[in-house]
């Protein structure tokens, strides 16, 4: 195989890796935009806390604690972390004039709040996380990563079942009835107070879990989350305000583009690409790649 071959594909499957935890984080924030029309400024602190909760895990009961029990304790913290922010922060301002633009001022003093704690709690040193696998696998002439491929193939799932569930679940179409028309949702007797809770308790555990899926690659620090958040909020528009198929697709896409500016220019040329490309694409496609909730 010819070197720069090999160097596209390593690249092609470093950005599916990475896009496939981005969509994550994405899906969570397109998944509360939809419901509430509003954006959550504190969804990356659930990223940096979701990191934070599996490494306390890690750290009481020993690295030889299995990932899939840290994930069964750290999902229902997240959820509960999620609904009860909603209740206590978000529902009372609901009846607020502008209660939109307050909702985002009062999320962002919220993140603001969450990280200082984080700081205080867990001090400003860096931590990390084994990874879920060790080893490599190999495809023809390439290796891949065993935990690289692992976090391709949880998101992949989850992606899946948070689809499935969507779809095919009463509380799901729900959810999307309420994206699509709040009043006739009321009128028809779904109660919104409860849909907009589980919108934030299922986007903290989804930003959360690409926490923690990331925590092994990257250190976790107290405003870790921010660099997510951002890359979310650009892969939100992108795709389209509270499109989820369009959150996934241009998870990928900006993912594979991430990985290639890396490969072949430098890091911190990454966000500036990315706000080009969103540039571009909202020239000829104000609304995103596919528009309002699909």
């Amino acid at each position: 195989m010819d070197p720069w071959v090999y160097k596209i594909l390593s690249g092609l499957i470093d950005g599916l890796t990475i896009g496939s935890v981005y969509a994550l984080i994405a899906l969570g924030l397109a998944l509360v935009f939809g419901v509430t029309r509003t954006f959550n400024f504190a969804h990356g602190s659930f990223f940096t806390w979701g990191a934070y909760f599996a490494w306390t895990i890690q750290k009481a009961f020993g690295k030889e604690i299995s990932h899939l029990v840290i994930f069964a304790i750290v999902i229902p913290a997240l959820y509960s972390l999620g609904w009860v922010f909603e209740k206590i922060v978000v529902r009372p301002l609901r009846k607020s004039t502008n209660w939109l633009i307050i909702v985002m001022l009062t999320t962002l003093a919220s993140a603001l709040i969450l990280d200082t704690t984080a700081l205080v709690v867990f001090g400003p040193l860096t931590k990390s996380i084994p990874p879920l696998f060790e080893g490599r696998v190999m495809i023809g002439q390439i290796a891949i990563s065993i935990n690289d491929l692992s976090i391709f193939i949880i998101a992949i799932l989850i992606i899946s079942l948070l689809t499935l569930f969507l779809n095919k679940t009463r509380q799901g179409t729900a959810m999307r009835a309420v994206a699509q028309d709040l009043d006739g949702a009321n009128i028809v007797g779904i109660y919104s107070d409860k849909i907009f809770g589980y919108s934030l308790g299922i986007s903290a555990v989804l930003a959360g879990i690409a926490g923690i899926l990331l925590a092994p690659k990257y250190f976790i620090s107290p405003m870790g989350g921010w660099t997510p958040y951002i890359k979310s909020f650009i892969i939100v528009f992108l795709g389209g305000l509270g499109s989820f198929k369009g959150a996934v697709c241009a998870a990928f896409i900006l993912g594979i583009i991430e990985a290639m500016v890396v490969l072949y220019i430098s890091t911190v040329w990454v966000m500036p690409v990315w706000f080009v490309v969103l540039l571009i694409i909202l020239i000829f496609r104000p609304k995103g790649l596919f528009g309002i909730w699909e």
